[in-house]
């Protein structure tokens, strides 16, 4: 069962949230599928994934040089072209 609580502790998402916010692409799925999303009526919490430093997947920073956050196209874009290359 997922746990409660990570990054925002006040939002969880259903496997439907997440396709209807991010892009109706081929690569959704997989990427749905390393997030871990598998059962259609559960709701999901996202948390970081503890790992020592300089041993990660893949990083995106989601805020811009200024500091505001990057729009989800704009994520979305970055995450499509990290998992083309892999």
């Amino acid at each position: 069962m997922p746990k409660q609580g990570g990054v925002d502790p006040d939002q969880s998402w259903t496997e439907q949230s997440l396709r209807e916010l991010l892009p109706q692409e081929e690569w959704v799925s997989e990427f749905l599928a390393k997030l871990g999303v598998k059962d259609h009526s559960e709701r999901y919490w996202i948390h970081t994934k503890s790992q020592p430093q300089g041993s990660y997947d893949y990083v995106i920073n989601t805020r811009d040089s200024q500091g505001a956050q990057k729009p989800i196209e704009e994520l979305a874009q970055e995450a499509e072209e990290i998992f083309n290359r892999a």
